[in-house]
C-alpha cells in the first residue's frame, strides 16, 4: 500500500511538472511522500507501535492514505477541471477518513470506548486544525507562486470557505457518530482480530 501510494503520488508530480504547475509537483514529489512514511517510522520507533496491534494500525493508515492519495490526484489531474464541484466531494470524504485516521493514532487499539465528548471534542478539534493548515497552506501558495488553490474563481471566496468548512464538518460528524457506535467493531480489528460485523 505505501509503494503503491507513494508511486501514485510520483507520478503524479510528473504529470503535474509537466504541465508547469511547479508549485503543485513539489507538493505531490516532497511533501506527500514524507508524510506517507511517517506510519512506517511511527512502527519503528514507538514501542505503543510493536505487536499485532501496530501491524494493523499500519495497514489500516496506508489503506486510508491511499485513498486520500488517489482521489487528491484524480482531483488534480482531471475532476477539479470539470463544471461540477469536487471538491465537496473532495472535503467531505478527507473529512471522513481523517477521524477514523486520527483515531487510530490518538485512541488506544484496546481497552473500553472513549468517552462520547472526548472523541467529538478531538475529531472536531483535528477537522478544524486541518481546515486551518490546509487553507493557509493554499492560500500562502497563491500568494508565493501565484497557483489558483485557495478557493474557487468560480465563486466567491466567502462561499467557497464556507462551503469546504461546511463539508469538512458533515464529513467528520458522519465518521465520529459510526465510530461512537461501532467502536467495538473498531477495537477488535485494531487487536488483530477479525472484526465480526455488528
Amino acid at each position: 500500500m505505501l509503494i503503491l501510494s507513494v508511486a501514485i503520488s510520483l507520478l503524479t508530480a510528473g504529470l503535474v511538472f509537466a504541465s508547469g504547475r511547479i508549485p503543485v509537483a513539489i507538493m505531490y514529489a516532497v511533501v506527500m511522500p514524507g508524510v506517507l512514511v511517517l506510519p512506517k517510522l511511527f512502527r519503528q520507533r514507538l514501542s505503543a507501535w510493536q505487536g499485532p496491534w501496530g501491524d494493523e494500525r499500519l495497514r489500516r493508515l496506508n489503506r486510508q492514505f491511499l485513498v486520500i492519495v488517489a482521489m487528491n490526484a484524480i482531483g488534480t489531474l482531471w475532476l477539479h477541471a470539470l463544471p461540477y464541484q469536487y471538491d465537496r466531494l473532495l472535503h467531505f470524504a478527507l473529512a471522513f477518513l481523517g477521524i477514523f485516521m486520527a483515531a487510530t493514532i490518538l485512541f488506544p487499539g484496546r481497552g473500553a470506548s472513549p468517552n462520547r465528548s472526548r472523541l467529538m471534542f478531538w475529531s472536531i478539534s483535528f477537522v478544524a486544525i486541518g481546515f486551518f493548515v490546509v487553507e493557509l497552506t493554499q492560500f500562502g501558495s497563491d500568494a508565493v507562486f501565484g497557483t489558483k488553490m485557495f478557493h474557487d474563481v468560480a465563486q466567491p471566496i466567502e462561499i467557497d470557505l464556507a462551503e469546504d468548512l461546511l463539508f469538512d464538518l458533515l464529513g467528520a460528524t458522519t465518521a465520529t457518530l459510526l465510530l461512537i457506535k461501532h467502536w467495538d467493531w473498531w477495537q477488535r480489528g485494531l487487536n488483530g482480530k477479525k472484526p465480526e460485523h455488528q
